[in-house]
């Protein structure tokens, strides 16, 4: 098999990224599951589950893309962003919720939030993206594809060195 001279690798440079297709509904300690795959070099992450299974020890970079509607009758008050591994939130972001901000939010409500990390990570670790609002959630949601977005919330890494 031919090596990947940047990284030294036999096989494929570890890259995956997953889409969430569809808008998801009630948004209280939700893991993302981000059903449609786009590439996954080494067939790693589990669109049934939205977990992405570490291939081989390195440092990764990896990428969240949350869009958030917020239906509730304003009555959200924050949204939490976990990027989890092994179960653990490793990175979070916090976004306040349009009633905690009043004209912060974007067209139809939605909020968007980036998460991005670089770190050492070892073969066999899970990571995973979850979202958890506060207050009232009931009716807001982790916003998937339309026509006219396009993707709007993507989960993505790759190996960007040996360790």
């Amino acid at each position: 098999m031919a090596t990947n001279n940047a990284i030294n690798l036999a096989g494929p440079t570890p890259a995956f990224s997953a889409v969430l297709s569809s808008n998801h509904t009630g948004t209280n300690a939700y893991q993302v599951i981000f059903d449609t795959v786009l590439v996954d070099t080494t067939s790693s992450y589990n669109n049934g589950t939205g977990v992405y299974t570490i291939p081989t020890s390195g440092i990764y970079l990896l990428s969240s893309h949350i869009t958030y509607g917020q239906y509730s009758n304003n009555a959200t008050t924050f949204i939490f962003i976990y990027m989890s591994i092994n179960g653990i939130p490793y990175q979070f972001g916090l976004m306040p919720g349009i009633a905690s901000c009043p004209g912060y939010a974007g067209p139809n409500n939605w909020l968007a939030f980036d998460c991005n990390i670089i770190l050492p990570l070892t073969s066999g670790n899970n990571i995973f993206v979850s979202v958890n609002g506060t207050g009232n959630t009931s009716n807001d949601n982790v916003v998937g594809y339309s026509p006219a977005t396009s993707y709007t919330t993507c989960f993505s890494g790759y190996m960007i060195a040996q360790v």
